[in-house]
């Protein structure tokens, strides 16, 4: 919903994410030796593997898997698990997103994604296992780890207690650094394995969110904001005029509509839409944004001055009485505490109580 600036704080933390994972990757004792050998279906049984004194051509193509038998193509692969363990050593972990878009040119220019899916070898004949080479990449990386052991605690430090892409369900992390959400990639990972760790590759998701643009290889919004000038959001929510008007005329909840808009990439809006289904989740919460109608109607501009002075209130902060009267936090930088926020506060300044607290 809204981006996060990359600041000197935030890369500190990246740069400790690297510190704990540099040399200690199952990458640094991955053996690299790959054979591939061809599978064929046999007797209505889903895939059997053949050996090697099957008929050697430089490629087969039996309808879902691939395999190379020739000597360069395999040494392709070893060259590209090597020149991986050396970007893991040399900044990959860290990279930023535009950074990262020059990974994928670099790692695209040695393999392509077609040469990614293909079935693979490992081990001797007697303890052969059989898998993508994508599926070996993401491995060797111990994603599934460091997902479930590393990752959350920086979920926490940074700050995120929502889904980065509704913000209507909580992505929390405990004090033992349980994660209770899932971690999705901006660039998927199921095209892009070599970024399946990657820090600013990773994004606190909903099941639901997550569930839904799983097995969609198309870019949605990155978090992380590079930009010092640009602004951070990127979507905006208000409730049209007219069914404004039509709820105040009739006070039913019905008569609300809640209507999002691009702020910046229309593209990555249209795929919230499309994919997650924006637009028919915030048609549930017009509760919501009818209680932030009900404060502008019943909060003039000195009732909030003098909730504000109030004897009761005034060991608060005021922060912290704009969150007691709006019912949730007041800044923009803050929605990804609580879920809703976003909606909450547009729906605050549209009706102009935002400005008045």
């Amino acid at each position: 919903m809204r981006q996060i600036t990359i600041t000197p704080s935030i890369e500190a933390l990246a740069e400790k994410y690297q510190k704990m994972l540099t040399g200690k990757l199952p990458i640094a004792t991955f053996p690299m030796d790959i054979t591939m050998n061809l599978p064929q279906r046999v007797e209505d049984k889903r895939v059997l593997f053949a050996d090697d004194s099957y008929p050697v051509k430089e490629e087969y193509k039996v309808g879902e898997w691939h395999v190379v038998k020739n000597l360069r193509d395999r040494n392709k692969y070893v060259a590209f698990l090597r020149f991986l363990k050396e970007r893991l050593e040399n900044g990959l972990l860290i990279a930023h997103p535009t950074k990262i878009k020059d990974e994928i040119d670099d790692f695209t220019s040695l393999l392509s994604p077609e040469e990614m899916a293909r079935k693979m070898k490992l081990g001797n004949r007697r303890n052969a296992v059989y898998k993508t080479f994508t599926e070996i990449v993401q491995e060797i990386l111990g994603y599934n780890d460091i997902r479930k052991s590393v990752f959350p605690q920086f979920v926490k430090q940074l700050g995120f207690r929502t889904c980065v892409y509704c913000n209507s369900q909580f992505a929390v992390t405990d004090e033992d650094d349980r994660g209770y959400y899932q971690l999705d990639h901006w660039k998927p990972e199921s095209v892009y394995p070599y970024l399946s760790v990657c820090f600013f590759n990773l994004q606190p998701s909903c099941a639901s969110c997550n569930m839904h643009k799983r097995d969609d290889k198309r870019e949605y919004h990155s978090i992380w904001n590079e930009s010092k000038t640009e602004s951070n959001e990127l979507y905006r929510f208000t409730i049209p005029n007219a069914s404004l008007a039509r709820y105040i005329m009739t006070h039913h909840t019905d008569e609300l509509a809640i209507h999002m808009d691009a702020v910046k990439n229309t593209t990555h809006l249209a795929l919230l839409r499309e994919k997650l289904h924006i637009d028919s989740l915030y048609d549930q919460f017009t509760d919501v944004a009818e209680e932030v109608v009900w404060k502008r109607m019943a909060f003039d501009q000195g009732y909030l001055k003098a909730l504000s002075n109030s004897s009761a209130l005034k060991m608060l902060r005021q922060s912290d009485v704009n969150r007691f009267i709006l019912g949730t936090y007041d800044t923009p930088e803050d929605i990804h505490k609580r879920p809703l926020a976003k909606l909450t506060q547009d729906v605050a300044k549209q009706l102009g109580i935002i400005g008045i607290i």
